[in-house]
């Protein structure tokens, strides 16, 4: 909602070519993202990735493991990619502004959301081992 362009949402990896000169800190959260989302450390898609290739380890499933990783580095290329568009390219016009309801949505969203993630994460840590554990029994 925050990314619109003569009234049109961005469709093409394209569209985002400059964010980093004109709207930085969006373009750092969804650096952030993005990262995370590779599986770099010590990000939260770090430990997923790692969580289920060690329960896959754990089982005997080299060959699953190594699927997963093979992926994670075809995907890490795809991700790079939209980062290099981010933060390389020159830019292109200027996203329309964004309205006072859109961004103090957005505040108030990650101001209740990272809290909950916080206490929640040693029940999801351990909801999520079982989950990949269960998954290669």
């Amino acid at each position: 909602l925050a990314m619109r362009r003569d009234g049109k949402e961005l469709t093409t990896i394209d569209d985002l070519a400059g964010l980093s000169q004109s709207r930085v800190w969006m373009a750092s959260l969804l650096a952030v993202l993005l990262f995370s989302l590779m599986g770099l450390p010590p990000l939260a898609g770090f430990f997923g990735k790692l969580v289920t290739i060690r329960a896959a380890l754990d089982q005997g499933l080299w060959h699953i493991s190594l699927v997963a990783v093979l992926a994670t580095v075809v995907m890490a290329g795809y991700y790079l990619k939209i980062i290099a568009s981010m933060w390389i390219r020159p830019p292109i016009p200027a996203f329309a502004p964004t309205s006072g309801t859109i961004t103090l949505t957005a505040f108030i969203a990650a101001l209740l959301i990272f809290p909950l993630l916080t206490v929640g994460f040693g029940w999801l840590s351990g909801w999520a081992d079982w989950a990949a554990q269960a998954s290669f029994s």
